[in-house]
């Protein structure tokens, strides 16, 4: 009976180093590919996130120039400053488009 419980007490013992040494490298495994799970997790959520902003800003830009009434920009209006100071001293009559309706 000793001899038995020898045996099985040497068994408990080498199997509890076996587990231990594999926790070891399961743990030194881990060690060594976290960072790289972390930073590659990081990058898939930045750039999931940079396009959505992306998408957003081009989706925001696009419904502006939409909504944007079309409007004399600067270069436009000194051309036909230009054009109306250049028409006067040519002393071209006005047919009244200049002035606008009901002006």
């Amino acid at each position: 009976m000793r001899d038995l419980s020898t045996i099985l007490y040497n068994l408990r013992c080498f199997l509890g180093v076996v587990i231990q040494l594999l926790c070891y490298g399961v743990r030194f495994c881990w060690a060594l590919l976290l960072p790289k799970l972390v930073l590659a997790a990081r990058l898939t959520a930045s750039e999931s996130q940079l396009g959505e902003l992306v998408e957003r800003v081009r989706r925001d830009r696009v419904q502006e120039i939409d909504n944007q009434a079309p409007s004399d920009s600067a270069n436009v209006t000194l051309l036909v400053t230009i054009l109306s100071s250049r028409r006067a001293v040519l002393g071209v009559q006005s047919k009244g488009w200049e002035r606008g309706p009901g002006k």
